[in-house]
């Protein structure tokens, strides 16, 4: 039997750069507060990932989210990205602070 796959993705803009608990907020809807820690395989089911850029394009994987957090608070982050794949659930969030743009896609 095929198996269905429904994608959904959102867009959104902020009118300035939100603060992190917001993120944080974001981050813990989506994958819960229990993923802070960014766990891989086999330690967790899923894997998930978090990174970021610098204003010259330089990428920064993160070992943990609050990683993330700091250089964000320091304003060294361009884009920051999460992700998670898993047999259930992949899904996709990038913010780009100087545009306080998101997407996310699920």
């Amino acid at each position: 039997m095929a198996q269905t796959t429904i994608r959904r993705s959102y867009l959104g803009r902020a009118g300035q750069a939100v603060e992190w608990d917001a993120i944080l907020r974001i981050f813990d809807t989506i994958w819960g507060h229990e993923n802070q820690s960014l766990p891989k395989y086999p330690e967790a089911i899923k894997n998930m990932y978090g990174s970021w850029e610098d204003r010259w394009g330089v990428k920064y994987d993160a070992e943990s989210l609050d990683e993330i957090g700091q250089a964000y608070q320091k304003r060294e982050t361009a884009v920051i990205s999460l992700r998670s794949f898993g047999p259930h659930l992949r899904c996709h969030f990038m913010y780009w602070p100087g545009k306080a743009e998101a997407y996310v896609e699920v």
